[in-house]
């Protein structure tokens, strides 16, 4: 693998070639990215990869980018995927760039189908704001003289953010998403989880994508996150933010998002329909439901048909153990009236967002209510839960 990377970055482009993983394997030292590209000098030099890369359902474990050797169009396959196809894959990683970072490749101008990523945290620190960070591929985006550019049957279950670390230029937006920080083309059958955040003199945050761009496309997919932030340090700037899509004026089809998601610390009242940015809602028990037959394909997709809160996996991953579907992590919250009648239901939600406060209040004979406690130390205004209470 890093052979193949060496020769990408050196030159070649092994068009028309096609590469694939056959074990299970663990990559040791810096992950330097298949394909590149160099802003940091005077001409820039483009380094593109063209082939079929098939992950065949196999894992890739170790694999890290930390150092400051790849800034620019950092994946965890792919820095720089121009009209190529990179398929099957399986990345558990940890992933740190400074402008167009994804879990699966930096830029996107090709296809990513099939394909996972599991890990921690994908951070972009970028030194003017400026950055696009996904959970797939920092940019989505169809090049002029490629086919177009498509993710579609993918997913991330990490946490991605970008921060600003230096001079705030308004005009230099941080675009951050769960598949792709910025999308110009098509995202489609897709879900993301984890948190969300980013820090930029003009910010968008989307749970699937942070910039949709007009005319452009997202459909069929489910925005699982626990938490979106979007903040501008440029008062001059703009902080957008939805379950979906940060902004942008996209094709949005059969799209949801969890009711219980935190949205720049607040749950979503309005744009809650399948064609907006914040995508229709849907508790963590109905994910099931929500595929339903306009969903995603049974023959691709494993499904959790019990309500186990289980989340999706690959078809292609059923038969490697190092792939086994994910919990959406939740807590459970019941309610002591005291004797009182009538005691509301309990409430399962996700961890680390609000109780949904009872739509009544309790009776008792001879005394008062005055509200919902915690553990009697203190009045419950709808904190973040953290755990079973």
């Amino acid at each position: 693998l890093k052979q193949l990377a060496t020769d990408v970055n050196s030159g070649t482009t092994y068009e028309g070639k096609y590469f694939q993983l056959t074990q299970d394997i663990t990559l040791s030292n810096e992950w330097t990215p298949i394909g590149n590209n160099d802003y940091n000098t005077v001409t820039s030099t483009y380094h593109y990869f063209f082939g079929t890369f098939d992950g065949n359902g196999k894992t890739i474990y170790g694999l890290s980018i930390t150092n400051d050797n790849v800034t620019y169009n950092v994946g965890g396959i792919a820095g720089y995927n121009y009209g190529s196809v990179i398929r099957y894959c399986n990345n558990a990683a940890e992933i740190n760039g400074i402008a167009t970072v994804g879990g699966i490749a930096g830029y996107n101008g090709g296809n990513i189908t099939n394909c996972a990523f599991i890990g921690e945290t994908i951070t972009a620190n970028a030194s003017n704001g400026g950055a696009r960070v996904g959970g797939i591929a920092g940019g989505n985006i169809m090049e002029q003289n490629t086919p177009g550019a498509t993710i579609e049957n993918c997913y991330s279950i990490c946490n991605v953010k970008t921060m600003s670390n230096g001079i705030s230029y308004i005009s230099a937006a941080a675009h951050v998403g769960g598949i792709a920080g910025q999308n110009l083309a098509t995202i489609s059958n897709c879900y993301a989880t984890g948190s969300i955040e980013a820090i930029g003199p003009s910010a968008n945050v989307g749970g699937i994508a942070g910039f949709e761009g007009s005319g452009k496309t997202i459909n069929n997919c489910y925005a699982l996150n626990n938490i979106l932030k979007s903040t501008a340090t440029n008062n001059q700037g703009t902080a957008n933010i939805g379950r979906i899509a940060g902004t942008g004026t996209s094709l949005m089809t059969n799209n949801y998002g969890l009711n219980h998601m935190l949205v720049n610390n607040a749950y979503v009242t309005e744009d809650a329909e399948t064609t907006k940015k914040n995508g229709a809602s849907i508790c963590a028990g109905e994910i099931q439901k929500a595929l339903g037959p306009d969903g995603w394909s049974s023959d691709i997709w494993d499904m959790d048909e019990e309500g186990n809160y289980l989340l999706p996996i690959l078809k292609d991953f059923s038969g490697n153990p190092t792939a086994t579907p994910t919990h959406l992590v939740t807590v459970e919250v019941t309610f002591d009236a005291k004797d009182g009648t009538p005691e509301p239901a309990s409430q399962t939600i996700l961890e680390g967002a609000k109780v949904v406060e009872p739509t009544f209040n309790p009776t008792k004979t001879g005394y008062t209510f005055v509200g919902w406690y915690n553990n009697d130390y203190g009045y419950y205004d709808g904190e973040e839960i953290t755990g079973n209470m």
